[in-house]
């Protein structure tokens, strides 16, 4: 486990490739944009379940939700999918393919233009 703190916009890619799992422990947050890059980097993805945050993450499907403000049961879904290759990547190949369904730069782009119109 590392805590790298602040990285910049330019380093993100590189450093949510270098990750092996996705955790994302917050205790309230709207649509995450780092769940979306992790999305688009195909990571498994382990968060709170949170509004927002549960939106995003098809539990079980493309990610694994935790209670919020429950360190035990983060570190006990980290621990098993760190031992289950298998649900790492199939989590994976479902992150990426909903990222891509509803997070590309198109889909984003029409959504922005609705909201606005």
């Amino acid at each position: 486990v590392f805590f790298h703190g602040m990285i910049t916009e330019r380093e993100s890619a590189d450093f949510l490739n270098s990750l092996d799992i996705y955790v994302h422990a917050t205790f309230g947050e709207t649509m995450s944009t780092a769940i979306m890059q992790a999305m688009a980097c195909a990571k498994p993805i382990i968060a709170s379940d949170v509004a927002g945050v549960n939106n995003m993450i098809g539990a079980g499907r493309t990610g694994l939700l935790v209670p919020v403000r429950q360190a035990e049961r983060l570190a006990d879904a980290l621990q098993a999918l760190m031992t289950n290759k298998e649900q790492q990547q199939y989590l994976r190949e479902n992150a990426f393919s909903y990222a891509k369904e509803h997070f590309s730069n198109s889909i984003m782009l029409e959504r922005y233009t609705q909201l606005f119109s």
